[in-house]
């Protein structure tokens, strides 16, 4: 089995699978792929190889939609540099 990481209905059995539930179709590998399930996703060791006090604003709003985290577009930098670190973790 493998962790849905983003809600969808399977087009085959027209199941609901949300964050969370585990999975154990078919489909792992094209789901994996497309990033509704676990294993394709920004980990904490991909982020940590970039020094993060050096990302310029835009990359860091980058990485954070990358791990699907909201954020107000007014912070500033200091305050996404936190937000990554602890979003990431």
């Amino acid at each position: 089995m493998v962790e849905v990481i983003k809600a969808f209905r399977d087009k085959e059995t027209t199941n609901a699978y949300y964050v969370g539930d585990d999975y154990s179709g078919d489909r792992i590998e094209e789901l994996t792929a497309n990033g509704f399930l676990a294993g394709n996703t920004p980990k904490l060791d991909t982020v940590e190889e970039v020094d993060l006090d050096k990302l310029k604003v835009d990359e860091i709003k980058a990485k954070l939609d990358e791990l699907g985290v909201e954020y107000d577009s007014k912070l500033k930098k200091p305050e996404l540099l936190e937000l990554l670190k602890q979003s990431a973790s």
